[in-house]
C-alpha cells in the first residue's frame, strides 16, 4: 500500500526534491494499513532528496504562566502526527519557544537554524517566513484551510492592528542544553478568531491544488503564491482574515 500514498503526493504536484511543510489531522487518513510511524517513515522515504517539516508549536504548553521551553522535550499541541514526528525522529527543529517547527531532510537545518534571531512568533528567520525562498509548500492534510501557521508570517510583514500582544520574557535551553532568557512579542488575537480558509477567495486560476490520501481531503499550496495572494488582500483588508467574535454569537 505504499505506493498508493506515494500516487496520492503525486497526484498532489509533490515532487521527491521539494520542502514540504505539513499541517494534519491524522483521524482523516481513517484506517490506513499501517501505523502512524511507517506512514511518516513513507513521507520521509518519497522526500529523499527534499525535506519534510512539521509544526512544533507549543503556544499552549509555553506562555506567560509557564514561560519555559526546552527544545528537547517540550511537547507540540497541535496534533498526533508532528508530536510523533518530534519524539520518533532525528529531527531540526528551529529554536523558538511557542512557534517551533520541526524537520528532516536535505534543507533541515538551513531553513531552521537561524529562528532563534527573531523576537516575534513568525519573523523573517522563522521556517514560516523562509519558506517561499525555498521554493516551498504546504500540505493542508484533512484539515482543511484554516490552521495555516504560514499566515502568521505575512500578517508580521504588514501588522494588522489585532496581530500584537503582550511581551514575555521566556527561560529557554536549546539542544545543547544551555539555558537563557530572551523577551518575545507574542500574538494577540483578542475578540478576533483567524478566517485563513478565506483564501479560498484568490483561487480563481487553481493555485490550491486538491487531492486526497486516503480517507483525508487535502489541499496544496505554494508558498510563493500564497505570500502574493494573502500579502494582496490584507493590504486592501487588514481584517480580511479575522472575524470578530461577537459576529460568532
Amino acid at each position: 500500500m505504499k505506493h498508493v500514498f506515494f500516487e496520492s503526493l503525486e497526484n498532489l504536484d509533490i515532487k521527491n526534491d521539494d520542502i514540504v511543510l505539513v499541517h494534519s489531522s491524522y483521524k482523516s487518513l481513517g484506517q490506513m494499513p499501517f501505523r502512524a510511524n511507517d506512514f511518516l517513515n513513507f513521507f520521509i522515504e518519497y522526500l529523499y532528496r527534499g525535506t519534510l517539516i512539521f509544526p512544533g508549536l507549543s503556544h499552549k504548553h509555553v506562555n506567560a504562566l509557564n514561560p519555559c521551553f526546552d527544545n528537547r522535550k517540550t511537547k507540540s499541541c497541535v496534533g498526533f502526527l508532528p508530536e510523533l514526528f518530534r519524539q520518533s525522529f532525528r529531527v531540526n527543529r528551529s529554536m523558538h519557544p511557542t512557534h517551533s517547527v520541526c524537520a528532516i531532510g536535505k534543507e533541515a537545518m538551513s531553513i531552521t537554524e537561524s529562528h532563534g534571531l527573531d523576537n516575534t512568533p513568525c519573523g523573517p528567520n522563522s521556517p514560516f517566513a523562509l519558506l517561499p525562498k525555498y521554493n516551498g509548500k504546504i500540505l493542508m492534510l484533512g484539515c482543511g484551510l484554516k490552521p495555516n501557521t504560514s499566515m502568521h508570517a505575512i500578517e508580521e510583514t504588514i501588522e494588522p492592528p489585532y496581530l500584537f500582544g503582550e511581551t514575555v520574557n521566556y527561560t529557554l535551553i536549546n539542544k545543547e542544553g544551555n539555558c537563557y532568557n530572551k523577551d518575545y512579542t507574542t500574538h494577540n488575537f483578542d475578540g478576533f478568531v483567524q478566517r485563513y480558509d478565506r483564501i479560498i477567495d484568490s483561487n480563481t486560476d487553481n493555485w490550491i491544488k486538491k487531492g486526497k490520501i486516503f480517507k483525508a481531503e487535502c489541499s496544496i499550496l505554494t508558498a510563493k503564491k500564497l505570500w502574493n495572494e494573502a500579502s494582496k488582500m490584507l493590504k486592501l483588508d487588514s481584517h480580511y482574515f479575522v472575524e470578530k467574535t461577537e459576529n460568532l454569537n
